[in-house]
């Protein structure tokens, strides 16, 4: 793996194995996590991987009090960051939303990959989050839950007109979520806390429209 102009070039650990884009996404995840520790992987507390087609709210994940000098989640300890969905097993994170590792995690995790005995998937997939899974529970790095008190969610894999609307047929994306979720969710308005840190497959278009909302109006009465 070579770093090219404005970015890294990466060569694939099995050529020939995927036969469509996304099936190199499991070969992506551990190039970029393998770089990003060799480079990175002492400078850091934390290290998120995101999706380009998710928008974060970066104030909420900063916030997140495991991220300000918490002494139950110490970044020198292997904690991860996912929603923790349920399809037959022990589950897996949603890659979707994507993962936030310790930085003790992150060296786990990239150990573990190379290990003789290694239970981590070697040749490449579009199931990446599947196998992020897999190889977490090997390297016996763990979860740390993202709902409130309430049993709200704030990482939210799907988008939110799938799940807050609580009218009308539920799409594919409702059912599949609200069926797997390994913490129950519900449809409707109390699916997600306030302090909502992502939501999933959302357009660019759309993303100017959350930023807008989020960031520009003004509410009479509660904003100064």
């Amino acid at each position: 793996m070579a770093k090219g102009r404005g970015g890294w070039v990466i060569s694939f650990e099995s050529p020939g194995q995927a036969k469509t884009q996304r099936g190199w996404l499991w070969d992506r995840v551990k190039a970029a996590f393998r770089r990003t520790y060799k480079e990175k992987g002492t400078k850091f507390d934390w290290f998120m991987k995101a999706d380009d087609d998710c928008y974060y709210v970066m104030e909420n994940i900063r916030e997140k009090k495991i991220f300000r000098f918490s002494s139950k989640y110490n970044p020198d300890e292997p904690w991860y960051l996912g929603e923790l969905v349920s399809v037959g097993g022990d589950g897996y994170p949603s890659g979707g939303t994507g993962y936030i590792l310790s930085r003790a995690a992150l060296k786990k995790f990239v150990t573990a990959l190379d290990a003789p005995d290694t239970k981590c998937r070697k040749e490449s997939d579009e199931m990446e989050d599947i196998h992020m899974g897999a190889c977490f529970r090997y390297a016996n790095i763990s979860i740390i839950p993202t709902v409130d008190k309430e049993g709200r969610h704030s990482l939210i894999p799907i988008n939110l007109k799938d799940l807050v609307p609580d009218v009308g047929e539920r799409s594919n994306f409702n059912k599949w979520y609200t069926g797997f979720a390994k913490i129950k969710v519900s449809s409707g308005k109390e699916c997600c806390g306030p302090k909502l840190m992502a939501v999933h497959y959302v357009s660019y278009q759309d993303m100017f429209v959350y930023d807008y909302l989020l960031y520009r109006v003004k509410i009479a009465g509660i904003d100064p």
